[in-house]
């Protein structure tokens, strides 16, 4: 049996490394194994991080790409029969169009709710969420800052701030053409990261300061968000998308007692139990089932269709993610 994938052999821009192949599938599964086929795949920046080599955990090469995804259960051993046509999440390594799985490896996904949002469950939607609710008390009323707003976790954060009585300052870097979106999707406030000012802020905010900053970006944007925060606020960094340094914030540490600190949902996964991160999953589907989270989809691609096609749509895509497909 055949699976085609999209692997690479070692680092380096995916343009160059990424390749279609086609890899062996043992016929046979052995006793607790399960054959999943995929159903979608999400393409992050992270994704691309792994490939050139730049992300904090990498895989033993050859490798393949994709971090998430969801597939269906389509063929077992015979202990575990019941499970065909379940929803799982994909094994790591998910631009490929079967993979076989340990059973108790497995975390299950509903089969009420749309595939491709289940797809993307897994990773930015829960960053958001543990984020939101592990770093400080918020409470309704209160506020948060950040930028990458229109990222698929700025999205999501906004949209589960919504839903807990949170107000939202958005920092993106085009806000004449993402504000509508932003606002749609439950922000509260949207400005041009690049001109924003943080000492008039409380102008639009009533005279309150967010305790919670996300930064995903750094350099300046960062430093926006750091001037902003209310004495004692935390800002948390869970990427680097421009790969500048921040300036050491010396006047906010002093006399804002401003904190600094980071989260890595990777690391931070790998000390939960598979009884406790099944959990935070099915939280996160209880989300997109009453509709408070949906992450746009710009567009989808065929695996066969290979890395130039894929490589070309993620450098398009305009607005929501690039999902790939069987």
């Amino acid at each position: 049996m055949k699976s085609i994938c999209l692997q690479y052999e070692k680092f380096g821009e995916p343009k160059e490394v990424l390749r279609l192949e086609e890899v062996d599938i043992p016929e046979e599964l052995g006793d607790g194994e399960v054959l999943v086929k995929l159903i979608a795949s999400p393409v992050h920046p992270s994704d691309m991080g792994m490939i050139t080599g730049k992300y904090g955990a990498l895989p033993q090469l050859p490798a393949i790409g994709g971090r998430e995804g969801l597939g269906e259960v389509v063929k077992t051993c015979p202990s575990a029969s019941n499970l065909i046509g379940k929803r799982v999440k994909f094994p790591f390594g998910a631009w490929r169009s079967a993979a076989i799985a340990r059973v108790d490896t497995l975390f299950f996904a509903p089969d009420d709710i749309d595939v491709y949002q289940a797809s993307m469950a897994f990773i930015n939607p829960l960053t958001a969420w543990m984020i939101l609710h592990t770093i400080c008390d918020l409470k309704p009323g209160d506020w948060i800052i950040q930028n990458a707003a229109n990222s698929a976790v700025g999205m999501a954060t906004i949209e589960i701030a919504k839903s807990m009585g949170i107000g939202t300052i958005n920092l993106v870097r085009d806000a004449a053409h993402r504000r509508e979106d932003l606002i749609s999707c439950g922000a509260t406030l949207v400005f041009e990261d690049e001109t924003f000012d943080s000492k008039s802020l409380v102008e639009h905010t009533g005279g309150n300061r967010p305790l919670l900053g996300l930064n995903s970006v750094g350099g300046n944007s960062a430093m926006n968000v750091i001037k902003s925060m209310a004495i004692g606020g935390e800002v948390v960094t869970f990427g680097g998308a421009v790969g500048d340094k921040v300036r050491f914030p010396t006047r906010e540490l002093i006399f804002g007692d401003v904190k600094l600190r980071g989260f890595w949902l990777d690391r931070w996964s790998k000390s939960q139990s598979h009884e406790k991160m099944q959990s935070l999953y099915d939280t996160i589907f209880d989300l997109i089932r009453s509709g408070i989270v949906r992450i746009p989809i710009d567009a989808k691609i065929r695996l066969s269709d290979g890395p130039a096609a894929l490589i070309s749509a993620y450098e398009n895509r305009k607005n929501g993610k690039l999902l790939v497909v069987q």
